[in-house]
């Protein structure tokens, strides 16, 4: 179940395909709901930090999220999976780390905030976004929907660099989705292009 979440992901961020990547100068009326999260959202103090020190990226992570080997999804540069908390758990959260190259012009964030929602009404089409910010330094948009027999939420937040693009997807059960939203704040918040 876990690699059908990980395919349907992968197929919402590179489905529009490398063509996708030129800006769109159309103006956006639709509503916006922003996100309100406190930046400095950390685990409790008696966790402990590891870093993910990636060719391309710096990221912090609890303790209790453990590397995984398992990257050869397309465009995936890291997969993080939190440990089992109990044997009943169906699910176990992950946080995904990929990267999108742009053939042509240098990626925007608001372009490619643009692909990321053009992506998600194409390719996932009962999919709601129920939350979406556009701060400075990144883009992030949650949003759920039905997986097989299991209501999920997901989480992407997307950085540019020139024509490099960078998404970090948090992808949890939708009742387990803010057990650990500070640990997933902490190492979106600590994520650093090099």
């Amino acid at each position: 179940m876990k690699q059908l979440s990980y395919i349907l992901i992968i197929c919402l961020l590179w489905a529009c395909g490398e063509t996708s990547t030129q800006s769109n100068n159309t103006s956006d009326t639709s509503a916006t709901t922003t996100v309100n999260k406190n930046d400095n959202d950390t685990p409790p103090a008696k966790a402990e930090n590891n870093l993910l020190d990636h060719e391309k990226f710096l990221l912090k992570y609890p303790k209790n999220w453990k590397k995984s080997n398992k990257t050869n999804k397309a465009g995936e540069l890291a997969n993080l999976v939190i440990e089992a908390t109990s044997a009943q758990d169906r699910f176990r959260e992950t946080l995904g780390i990929f990267i999108r190259r742009a053939d042509t012009q240098p990626f925007t964030l608001k372009s490619f905030a643009n692909i990321i929602k053009e992506q998600l009404k194409k390719e996932q089409p009962t999919a709601k976004i129920v939350e979406e910010e556009m701060k400075p330094t990144y883009f992030e948009v949650e949003y759920v929907g039905d997986y097989k027999d299991q209501q999920m939420k997901w989480r992407q937040r997307a950085w540019v660099n020139g024509k490099e693009a960078f998404v970090a997807i948090y992808t949890a059960g939708h009742d387990d989705f803010k057990a650990h939203e500070p640990e997933v704040n902490l190492m979106m918040n600590s994520f650093k292009i090099k």
